[in-house]
């Protein structure tokens, strides 16, 4: 079962809990005169969005690793930092590596592989090329989209559509917001 607050003479949300006092009996506070909704109702609310599954009906996946344990294939993973660290320059040297076969920091080398680099702050002609040359990347395997990317407004779909063309080992995004 799960329980909806929208109901509750008490919302339910995080001010109410702490304003009571955060403890097991501000639970059950929040929890008197709460609508019990079943499950099944919820789904059939939200059948185009997510459902709820039982784990023992997943199977398990082993994970591929670009770098193991820091970049999981086919997944996502951010590299964060102040301006000026070297994010930029780092999703570069990764490209590298990708292009040329080479493994990452705990990992062997690998088949080569294209990759797809997404920039909104760096020239490709004036920074991007320059770094992938000094770090010698195998440039025939590099392709950009020259421009940025609103992933609204069907720019998802345009992404989609050139991963699809490109099949890339890795796609660098400089920066996501």
């Amino acid at each position: 079962k799960v329980i909806s607050w929208k109901d509750a003479p008490e919302r339910g949300d995080a001010v109410d809990f702490l304003e009571i006092g955060g403890t097991a009996d501000g639970v059950r506070k929040l929890m008197e005169g709460a609508e019990v909704l079943d499950v099944n109702h919820l789904h059939s609310q939200h059948e185009s969005g997510p459902t709820l599954v039982h784990l023992r009906d997943v199977e398990p996946e082993n994970v591929k690793w670009l770098s193991y344990p820091y970049i999981p294939r086919r997944k996502l993973a951010m590299i964060e930092g102040d301006p000026g660290v070297g994010k930029s320059f780092i999703g570069e040297a990764i490209a590298t590596a990708v292009t040329l076969g080479r493994g990452l920091p705990g990992m062997d080398d690998r088949e080569r592989e294209d990759a797809l680099i997404l920039s909104a702050e760096d020239g490709l002609a004036d920074t991007i090329r320059p770094r992938l040359d000094a770090m010698g990347a195998d440039i025939d395997r590099v392709h950009a989209i020259d421009g940025p990317m609103d992933f609204s407004h069907g720019g998802l779909e345009i992404l989609e559509g050139y991963v699809e063309t490109v099949r890339p080992g890795v796609v660098i995004i400089d920066p996501l917001f």
